[in-house]
């Protein structure tokens, strides 16, 4: 949704591998076609086992693909099963379970 709301990716600054995330604080910033610069909030936190190096070589893959080509990190969550609370389906798990 966030990716229809701008006209384009034109770079993206990742964190690192190893680097701990926190679920609601910036964890990638994205650069847009319009010279604005967006902060992506991350759904969880933990530490970054990967980084999608695909990405880094085509950032239009987060556009195209967000959920397969274009994911951006793999993580091991710190306390998933604490913070899974503050999470919403995707718009498609939504329509599956009658949410509107």
């Amino acid at each position: 949704m966030f990716l229809k709301t701008i006209e384009s990716v034109t770079e993206l600054e990742f964190f690192n591998s190893d680097d701990e995330i926190i679920q609601g604080l910036s964890c990638l910033t994205v650069k847009s076609g319009e010279d604005r610069i967006h902060k992506v909030l991350s759904p969880v936190s933990g530490r970054i086992i990967e980084v999608n190096e695909n990405l880094k070589l085509s950032v239009n893959l987060i556009e195209k693909d967000p959920y397969f080509e274009g994911w951006i990190y793999r993580v091991i969550p710190a306390d998933l099963g604490y913070e899974i609370k503050n999470l919403v389906p995707c718009s498609s798990d939504r329509a599956h379970l009658g949410i509107q």
